[in-house]
């Protein structure tokens, strides 16, 4: 289980600085939030030997460079990793020769993070769950359409719901807007979360959610991927 001191997370969406802090705090014994350049530095200078930083890279006030420039040379045994919805060679190989473990499209789940963190320290491979993989749920912002945000792996899905590897806990009762990305398609849903569940030698952690008023086209659409899910498995 990746265990991290502290974290600052630089992400000028509200809404995924929130979810993004609810993931990482039960690995952390701190998680800072930042919404732009000015923020993190003002943070950074109050104190600069943050374990990781998570950042994004475009920002209102500048780039997840900046941050990293300044992180580079004000605790330059931190780690980094940057985070964007615009991946480009240019910057990953630019990301790198500043000294960033990864630079990370997205959408991205903590399991994408906890790989990298994992890679770096030279610890075991994450070992297989025993629930059956369903794609991906990704977290919709309402403040800005179409821009792809926080993800979660997705297991055991069917038309009534599916379980998330969120890792953090969700209170039960939340409600997320959601969009299922099943191989080729994508599946608008909103989910209510209807329990929790541990990280345990079986498998890790996450919420188990109900879909609430499914439309006839995404009923379909679910109903199809898990066919071919079950028949690949033959």
């Amino acid at each position: 289980m990746i265990s991290i001191d502290s974290v600052l997370v630089v992400e000028d969406s509200q809404v995924l600085r929130e979810v993004m802090k609810a993931v990482l705090t039960p690995h952390a014994k701190l998680v800072e939030t930042a919404a732009s350049v000015a923020e993190a530095l003002a943070i950074l200078e109050e104190t600069p030997d943050f374990s990781l930083l998570l950042s994004d890279v475009q920002l209102s006030d500048g780039t997840g460079f900046d941050v990293l420039a300044h992180v580079r040379r004000s605790a330059p045994e931190s780690r980094a990793i940057l985070m964007t919805a615009r991946w480009e060679a240019a910057d990953a190989e630019r990301a790198t020769a500043m000294g960033a473990l990864a630079y990370l499209p997205k959408p991205l789940t903590f399991r994408d993070i906890a790989r990298v963190l994992r890679r770096a320290e030279s610890l075991a491979a994450h070992r297989p769950t025993r629930r059956r993989s369903s794609g991906k749920a990704v977290l919709r912002d309402g403040a800005r359409p179409g821009v792809p945000h926080f993800a979660w792996e997705m297991r055991d899905l069917s038309v009534s719901g599916a379980f998330l590897e969120t890792t953090g806990p969700f209170a039960v009762g939340t409600s997320l807007a959601l969009d299922l990305v099943l191989g080729a398609d994508t599946v608008r849903v909103t989910a209510v979360v209807v329990r929790l569940e541990e990280p345990s030698w079986g498998g890790p952690g996450g919420v188990g959610v109900r879909f609430e008023d499914l439309a006839a086209e995404a009923r379909a659409l679910i109903e199809q991927h898990v066919a071919e899910a079950r028949d690949d498995t033959f």
